[in-house]
């Protein structure tokens, strides 16, 4: 799997996560919150090195 694969894959990922954040209407799950967080900064530190080889 390429790095551009995988950020294709975390970013399905983010969307879905963000899908069953709208439908938890009484409380957030504090473990969606996590996973939530760690896909984001994955998702941060592939777009950074993607660029960086672009150049």
């Amino acid at each position: 799997m390429t790095k551009s694969e995988i950020l294709t894959t975390l970013l399905q990922i983010r969307q879905s996560l963000y899908l069953r954040e709208d439908c938890l209407i009484e409380r957030k799950d504090e473990l969606d919150k996590g996973l939530m967080l760690k896909v984001e900064h994955l998702i941060l530190r592939l777009q950074i090195d993607l660029r960086i080889k672009a150049m």
